[in-house]
């Protein structure tokens, strides 16, 4: 989760599945989407910048932050990880439906260092928001996000 952004879906999307107040059934002709879904996820957590484990390389997302193919995902969210060292993501709500996986996810941080633009002040942030993941059954690989998280609201704590 969780362009957590994970800038803020990322930016933060994003978020571990224990803890999860949603709960989600996956599998699909192959496709473990559980266990997607929870490698997905434990990247944020665990700070891990090599997406292509469950993203395709034809990734694309789009959010409020920018859009963003894979190189430019794992980009940001190494910028979010340094900006916000202690981040940490947890998923509220999952929802599985063939080829798509939607989730709303919650964050808190310390804002560190710098990122953005703007000029970290070690003020604790807290982001919420939504994804869309599109999937490659075949590959079980997610090929497209659109994130929606609370840009302005996550901004605003920087200021």
């Amino acid at each position: 989760m969780l362009t957590l952004l994970i800038a803020a879906s990322l930016v933060l999307s994003p978020v571990a599945l224990a803890g999860s107040k949603g709960g989600h059934k996956g599998g699909h002709k192959g496709c473990d989407t559980d266990a997607l879904l929870e490698d997905y996820l434990a990247l944020f957590n665990e700070r891990q910048a090599d997406w292509t484990t469950v993203l395709h390389p034809d990734y694309a997302v789009e959010s409020p932050y920018g859009a963003y193919d894979l190189a430019g995902w794992q980009a940001l969210t190494t910028g979010a990880w340094t900006a916000m060292p202690d981040v940490q993501w947890a998923t509220e709500r999952v929802v599985v439906d063939g080829d798509r996986i939607a989730l709303e996810y919650s964050f808190t941080g310390t804002f560190q260092n710098d990122f953005m633009g703007y000029v970290a002040k070690g003020q604790a942030v807290v982001g919420r928001g939504m994804e869309m993941h599109e999937l490659d059954l075949q590959e079980c690989r997610i090929t497209r996000t659109w994130n929606y998280s609370d840009a302005f609201g996550f901004f605003a704590q920087l200021q």
